[in-house]
């Protein structure tokens, strides 16, 4: 062989062993003699904090050495150029930040001539310990590590054929080496993976540049599928052939882990998300780090609203200092359940009860509050809505009684007859009183059991106006309202239109009520208006008349408020006229839309 012929296996060699290098479990580099550096694999790079090979240029291996050392490490340069014989040591390397790690450190030269290099394999030993000295870096054993190693380890020549392949990697396949070997790998594939990975292959070989590194899918020889991460990379023989060097890590089991794992996150996901309560997570400072769709829509803001606020700002009545009590509790181990009220971000009250349990990490320090947020408006709305029909039969139904025995004293009386037919008529006025007290009553318990449907309102609203023109005598104009108009209701309805009609010429001392009806339409919603010309609402009742505490606008309008709410719509009182509640008043109706 020739000179020039021996110096081109040489530098294949060179490469083919830096390319084996790369997955080494401990530091390789390489130097000129005069100590520059000309090579580090990747280990020797995470190692001593080096960023990229191109910062080798201006590395010398001196500095590497802790400067406490650097005398014992020219020692033992000197003696390696003497003898070439391999030396070992143990001494401090020293990272690119100052940093330094004790290694042991084999020393040895390879190549001859301008072509005679340092070889220095370095192993971390600040935790594990040192090697034993007499330990020698020979074929023999590179050969056994790299068939010993976790990783399947392939070589492929031209034309597809594996050429070599290590005792994992045909465990891997299921097999022996000899299944595998001189077969082409692409037949070991699935139909979409052989095509991708042999397009790479042969566009590896060309020179192209393609990925080093991806997932792939294989069979194995009892027909299970295979996941394993690939690292590709092309390497040159002693007679300069190209081979594909391939680094196969099976994945299988963790990506089974990792699917399941995923299943099982985006079921909580799907769970946590679409629960009816609200699920909020702080942490020990009472910021909030995770809310639920749900909590969101309590508060009438967006997660991106919230998250890393103190809740307690979105809270009623509520300072610092109770939360820091609230987190002192949970801080002791205590879950709690408590009734707390938010403020949504349109000013309405949401009464919630608290379901709180303290966070704690692996090591038992406190790191926040899991809470989960039952919204209660419903029930708190049945509790005021008993306590106040309770008080209206109590008090309204006592005071009738009160006329009905009052007048009926009176009958046993020698009185003129004129004095008897009052108290008969008042007698009979008071039943009608409980009678119709009785009624709405019994509706408002009614009401809530019904499901929403699609109603046809103005059907209801012309029977309604007919009946009302027939029992007070009023006048109905109806403005802006075309047939037919669809909301969204159930079948008392009709009750509710009845109420406020009723109230508006009930309340009317004049001989003939006019009463005005208009509609129109805002933002997917129907507003029903309904006018009189009667004394019309001071401004201070005005903010009160729907308030079931304050017993402002009775059982009608009450009825009216709670019915309104339930189909998802609302109820407003302003002035007929603005700015003069003498001229009468306007109740706005405003209903959910439906397509006809």
């Amino acid at each position: 062989m020739s000179k020039g012929a021996k110096k081109r296996s040489g530098s294949a060699g060179i490469r083919e062993f830096r390319k084996i290098a790369e997955d080494f479990p401990f530091a390789v580099l390489e130097s000129k003699m005069d100590l520059q550096l000309v090579y580090m694999n990747d280990y020797a790079m995470r190692l001593l904090g080096v960023d990229s090979k191109s910062q080798l240029k201006t590395l010398s291996l001196k500095s590497l050495i802790a400067p406490a050392h650097s005398d014992r490490f020219k020692r033992a340069i000197k003696n390696l150029k003497k003898s070439d014989k391999l030396i070992v040591l143990t001494l401090p390397l020293q990272r690119l930040n100052g940093n330094t790690i004790d290694a042991e450190i084999r020393l040895q030269t390879i190549g001859k001539g301008i072509a005679k290099r340092l070889r220095i394999f370095a192993n971390d030993v600040s935790i594990t310990g040192q090697l034993d000295p007499s330990f020698p870096f020979n074929d023999e054993i590179l050969r056994a590590m790299i068939d010993n190693t976790h990783d399947g380890i392939a070589l492929i020549g031209d034309k597809f054929k594996i050429e070599y392949v290590n005792a994992q990697g045909a465990k891997l396949f299921g097999g022996v080496k000899e299944d595998l070997i001189g077969h082409d790998f692409r037949q070991f594939m699935t139909k979409e993976v052989a095509s991708l990975v042999g397009k790479r292959y042969a566009e590896r070989r060309k020179g192209k540049e393609v990925p080093e590194t991806y997932p792939f899918e294989a069979i194995s020889k009892t027909g299970m599928p295979l996941a394993a991460d690939m690292r590709v990379s092309l390497v040159r023989a002693p007679d300069g052939a190209l081979k594909t060097l391939v680094h196969l890590q099976d994945v299988t089991d963790r990506r089974r882990e990792q699917e399941a794992l995923a299943e099982s996150e985006e079921r909580y996901r799907v769970l946590v998300e679409t629960m009816n309560d609200g699920l909020a997570i702080d942490d020990d400072k009472g910021r909030l780090v995770y809310a639920n769709e749900a909590f969101c829509d309590m508060l009438g803001r967006t997660q991106k609203e919230i998250l890393g606020q103190e809740w307690v700002q979105y809270t009623k009545d509520r300072d610092s200092d109770w939360v820091e009590e609230m987190i002192e509790e949970r801080r002791s181990g205590k879950p709690e359940r408590y009734e707390l009220e938010w403020v949504r971000k349109d000013g309405e009250l949401v009464p919630t009860i608290i379901s709180a349990t303290p966070l704690t990490g692996p090591d038992d320090i406190f790191d926040g509050t899991f809470a989960v947020v039952t919204e209660i408006s419903a029930q708190k709305e049945a509790e005021d809505t008993i306590q106040f029909y309770l008080d209206l039969l109590t008090h309204d139904v006592a005071n009738q009684l009160q006329v009905i025995i009052t007048a009926s004293g009176l009958l046993d009386v020698d009185l003129p007859r004129s004095y008897l037919v009052d108290a008969q008529n008042d007698i009979l006025d008071a039943v009608e009183r409980c009678n119709r007290l009785i009624t709405k009553v019994k509706r408002a318990g009614e009401f809530r059991r019904l499901p929403t449907t699609k109603i046809e309102l103005t059907s209801v609203l012309d029977e309604k106006i007919n009946v009302l023109a027939r029992v007070h005598g009023a006048t109905v104009f109806l403005e802006d309202i075309e047939a037919p108009i669809y909301v969204r209701a159930d079948s008392l309805l009709g009750e509710l239109l009845w109420n406020l009609l009723e109230n508006a010429a009930r309340h009317n001392p004049k001989e003939k009520p006019r009463i005005w009806v208009g509609g129109t339409r805002e933002n997917g919603m129907y507003k029903l208006s309904v006018s009189d010309d009667g004394p019309g609402i001071s401004g201070a009742r005005k903010k009160t008349i729907f308030d079931k505490r304050k017993h402002s606008g009775g059982v009608g309008l009450t009825l009216v408020a709670q019915m309104a709410r339930k189909y998802g719509g609302t109820i407003e009182v302003q002035d007929r006229v603005k700015g003069k509640p003498s001229h009468g008043a306007k109740f706005i109706l405003s209903l959910k839309e439906l397509d006809l």
